[in-house]
């Protein structure tokens, strides 16, 4: 199990490149404040649990092939 600095140190570089993507696209699905927040918090939450599998060699599933 990855320690929390190090899950901290990969995920901020991800929110901060996909955060606005991310809402955009909530945005559109919800069109409803209450739903997007929920939805945009599960989101992040996905992507803090499983931050091993968005980071490195194993990461092309998640990220189109590309690593992160």
């Amino acid at each position: 199990m990855m320690n929390y600095s190090k899950r901290a140190e990969l995920f901020r570089p991800l929110r901060t490149k996909y955060a606005a993507f991310l809402a955009s696209i909530l945005w559109k699905l919800t069109h409803d404040r209450e739903l997007f927040t929920e939805a945009m918090q599960y989101a992040l939450l996905g992507m803090w649990q499983n931050i091993e599998k968005l980071n490195g060699k194993k990461a092309g599933a998640y990220c189109g092939g590309k690593e992160i």
